[in-house]
């Protein structure tokens, strides 16, 4: 049987100079490649941005969906994308 899960939202901010936009581009880094191997991490395979930048711009407060673990406390999942992420 599958685990309970529920839909929550991240709220992320970055520098965009560093990336190529947010979707994945060969070639270029970008925030979803940035940001996937730390969800990967926790366990959170499966998220969906509510938006997506371009080259070099910077984003306040931009929402990541994904779907965790109902015991994953938002604590946890704060403090593990903190110790990942640059």
């Amino acid at each position: 049987m599958a685990r309970p899960s529920t839909r929550r939202a991240l709220w992320i901010w970055y520098r965009g100079d560093p990336f190529g936009g947010f979707q994945v581009q060969p070639g270029r880094p970008t925030v979803q490649q940035t940001l996937f191997p730390a969800l990967d991490w926790l366990g959170l395979r499966s998220f969906v941005p509510a938006g997506r930048t371009d080259r070099g711009v910077h984003a306040r407060m931009q929402v990541v969906s994904v779907r965790a673990p109902a015991e994953l406390a938002n604590e946890e999942i704060e403090r593990a994308l903190s110790a990942e992420l640059p």
